[in-house]
């Protein structure tokens, strides 16, 4: 008699349970904690949204295993994350001061993130884009 036959649905998901469960595979658990402790934060071409997601879903892969990855765990990476320029090792101070909850972390770095660096404005930007070219082609008049 086999498990379809026996029809104990119970029987059947713990079948399945054991032989497709991730929670003990050592290998899958260890790449995503390697993957997870390798996270950073890397502008212009990242968010702290998707940075604050990657940490979520890595979260997400480990949560049946033994090696649960907790919101202490998450906000200690968003913050080993950040970049070490001026603007971030401000943010990064903060953030394990006054910010000690991931989620809250998370909200304050979106905010920091909006900010623009001195100087760089739109005005700034568009000056700079169109320096003083001269006139025509090139040519000038002899």
């Amino acid at each position: 008699m086999t498990l379809m036959d026996d029809q104990d649905t119970k029987k059947l998901w713990d079948h399945l349970e054991t032989k497709y469960s991730n929670k003990d595979n050592k290998i899958l658990i260890n790449n995503i904690q390697m993957t997870f402790h390798g996270e950073k934060y890397n502008p212009p071409n990242d968010t702290i949204t998707t940075f604050v997601n990657r940490l979520h879903g890595a979260q997400e892969k480990l949560a049946s295993t033994n090696n649960k990855l907790t919101d202490d765990d998450l906000h200690a990476q968003l913050v080993a994350g950040l970049p070490d320029t001026g603007k971030w090792q401000s943010a990064r101070q903060l953030a394990l001061t006054q910010f000690k909850d991931f989620e809250a972390a998370a909200t304050y770095l979106e905010g920091v993130e909006l900010i623009k660096p001195p100087g760089s404005t739109e005005a700034t930007a568009n000056t700079a884009n169109h320096q003083e070219r001269g006139r025509g082609r090139g040519r000038g008049r002899s």
